[in-house]
Parts: C-alpha cells; sequence; structure tokens
C-alpha cells in the first residue's frame, strides 16, 4: 500500500465510520445486550507483548473493572491476539476475549485489519473488525442469550510530541447485525497518554466515554484505565541462562 492509495481510502473509512454512527439504534435490541447502566470505572490493567520474526507479534492482557459509583467489580477480562504485519501499512489480527463477572461469562472470537500510515511523529490508522460472542457453546441458546456478531469501525490518531512520551485519540462505532439488520449499539471515545521507560516498558493513561444506544434512553460507560505494558526482549531467555 502507497502513500498515494492511503490517502485515497482516508476519505472512504471517515464515511463508513459517519454512516454507522449516525444509524438510529433501535428499541427491540437483544436482551442480553440491554443491561448497561450509566456508570464510572476504574480499569486498572497489565498487558505482555512479544515480537517474532518475520513480522509476527503476540500480546495477552489482563483487564479488571471496578465500578467505582456502586463499589463493586464488574468483572473480569483476559485478551489474547496475534497480529501479522503483512505489508508496511496493513496488518491483519486474531484475538480472543474472555469475561468473567457476577451474572455471566462471556467469550469473543474477533478479526479484524488495520491500516496504518506515519508521517514524522504524528501516526494515523483505521481498522475494521468482526467478531462473534458467547455466553456458553451449544446447538439452541435460551431467549436473551443468544451469540451476538458486531462490525466494528475505528479512526485513530496518535502524536509522539517527545521521545518517551506519546498521546492518541481514537472513535469507534460498534455495529450489531443480525436477522433483523444493522443498528448502532455504542461508540467508544478514547483519549490516552502514554509513557516509555528503559525501553521494554509503557504506563498508559486513559479516559473512555461510551454512549450506549441499546434502548430507547441511551446509557452511558465512563472509565479511567491504567495499563502497564511490558515489550519481552528477544535476549529475555540468554539473560536469564548466563545468571545461573
Amino acid at each position: 500500500m502507497n502513500i498515494r492509495f492511503f490517502k485515497s481510502t482516508l476519505p472512504v473509512s471517515f464515511l463508513i465510520l459517519l454512516f454507522t454512527i449516525t444509524v438510529n439504534g433501535q428499541d427491540n435490541a437483544d436482551m442480553g445486550y440491554n443491561n448497561y447502566h450509566s456508570t464510572f470505572q476504574l480499569w486498572p490493567s497489565i498487558k505482555l507483548n512479544k515480537d517474532f520474526k518475520y513480522g509476527w507479534n503476540a500480546n495477552v492482557q489482563y483487564v479488571m473493572r471496578a465500578d467505582l459509583m456502586n463499589r463493586a467489580i464488574d468483572g473480569h477480562y483476559f485478551y489474547a491476539s496475534v497480529k501479522y504485519k503483512a505489508f508496511k501499512f496493513l496488518q491483519p489480527d486474531f484475538q480472543f476475549r474472555g469475561v468473567i463477572t457476577p451474572e455471566k461469562n462471556l467469550y469473543r472470537f474477533e478479526f479484524g485489519v488495520k491500516a496504518r500510515y506515519k508521517y514524522k511523529n504524528w501516526v494515523f490508522a483505521y481498522r475494521m473488525a468482526y467478531f462473534h460472542e458467547n455466553e456458553y457453546f451449544a446447538r439452541t441458546y435460551e431467549h436473551g442469550h443468544f451469540p451476538t456478531n458486531y462490525w466494528r469501525n475505528r479512526i485513530e490518531v496518535r502524536w509522539d510530541f517527545k521521545k518517551q512520551w506519546g498521546a492518541y485519540v481514537t472513535a469507534e462505532a460498534y455495529t450489531l447485525f443480525d436477522y433483523r439488520g444493522m443498528n448502532v449499539r455504542r461508540v467508544a471515545f478514547i483519549g490516552g497518554l502514554e509513557y516509555a521507560f528503559k525501553k521494554m516498558h509503557s504506563i498508559n493513561l486513559v479516559y473512555m466515554a461510551q454512549p450506549d444506544f441499546s434502548s430507547k434512553y441511551p446509557d452511558l460507560v465512563q472509565a479511567i484505565a491504567v495499563v502497564y505494558a511490558w515489550d519481552i526482549p528477544d535476549s529475555f531467555k540468554k539473560k536469564k541462562k548466563k545468571s545461573r
């Protein structure tokens, strides 16, 4: 993908996102996804990254979601993903997410592709993805507990304003589709600040506002996330052997 191609497709990507945002939500939403409530949460998180040969990358992440307003733990979230840098500007990925909550468990399988372009200290990206989520696995499901299918569209802008500092914003629409049609269920707006230190470590401070359009009166989920990330080096095993 060259620069001219990226510039020509970027307006189309914005139109796709704007289209999904402006679609009206429907009142006959799936009952399994109609239980959100307005809340403010804290998300402490730990993430491990590992780069491999030939453009492959793998990472795992744990996130705990704490409801500060009700002083309760909303759930434990476990992620595992694999990415492949197919071309300079294009990166397909696969992600699994497992969720444990007091009400139910969820299992998500997601396939996505991300277009990315860097200009000096700026990075512009667009990601689209499909995911399928289950509460459990069976041939038949109870009413209100059917598997769900979503289409995601996300626009990202990042600015690395200092050697170890970066700031970014994203906007992402989640569109539910089933036999009844397609409708936007929620839109997530994120602003984040990243600080990298000692080459392999970083801290992210993130604010998220996510309106939910699955009911007649939209709810709002707000969250502050604090993410510690460690990039596992290639020489990690060698150093460990020498220390013995």
